[in-house]
């Protein structure tokens, strides 16, 4: 297997916890190329990816209590290095094949917040069926509205509690809207958020369907939580 080159998904610029918006940020190519790598499946934010005892944490990755999660959309990969340590796993998102990613009604997709509203959540599209979308210079733009954040109490919602800004969501495009943007919907108990950050830019843990648990203070931070993956 040939050299790869790396390049890194768009991350936004996180401001504070309680700005109804961020900027986006374009994170300059990694120049430090590896050679023989094993490419595994995708992986998403927030999905157990290995153990401690059998990995060491490289780009991408996060370890919580022994275990070794992804942090970004990308492919799971495995390295030896000449030391006697142990390989390490991290995410890449370069190398990616295949048509291009377009979402489509019905589809799953994994969406960035980018600005909080009353009645409305606004997000950046990144991956639809678990491949990530490649041309981020203009990206496709996800809009959840009130009445699709959850099925019941929808009276009773508030924005600020389900998402935050630079969470990543995952959630299904429901309709199309104006030109590049869709309709998503979070509120099959399997869609929600499923990665962010606490106030203190730590990532979250979810404890129930609307808690989730910094890492590193255990302070607890509401949210609209998808299902965990057994």
């Amino acid at each position: 297997i040939g050299t790869l080159s790396k390049l890194a998904l768009t991350k936004p610029l996180l401001r504070k916890a309680n700005r109804m918006e961020v900027d986006e940020q374009r994170v300059p190519e990694d120049e430090q190329d590896k050679d023989f790598p094993q490419l595994l499946p995708l992986v998403t934010p927030g999905e157990r990816i290995g153990h401690v005892s059998a990995y060491r944490a490289g780009a991408g990755v996060y370890e919580r209590r022994g275990h070794l999660y992804a942090s970004k959309v990308g492919e799971k990969l495995i390295e030896q290095d000449d030391s006697n340590q142990l390989p390490v796993v991290s995410v890449e998102t370069a190398g990616l094949s295949g048509s291009p990613s377009v979402p489509f009604t019905g589809a799953t997709v994994l969406a960035q917040v980018t600005r909080i509203s009353p009645r409305r959540v606004d997000c950046i599209i990144l991956s639809v069926e678990g491949r990530p979308i490649r041309d981020t210079s203009n990206p496709y733009k996800g809009i959840i509205r009130l009445q699709d954040v959850r099925p019941f109490e929808i009276d009773q919602i508030d924005m600020l509690e389900c998402f935050r800004p630079t969470d990543i969501v995952k959630a299904k495009v429901v309709s199309l809207g104006d030109s590049r943007s869709f309709h998503l919907s979070t509120a099959e108990q399997d869609l929600g958020v499923v990665f962010a950050k606490s106030t203190s830019g730590h990532p979250l843990v979810a404890l129930k369907w609307n808690e989730m648990e910094c890492s590193k203070t255990k302070e607890r931070e509401p949210r609209k939580v998808a299902k965990p993956s057994d």
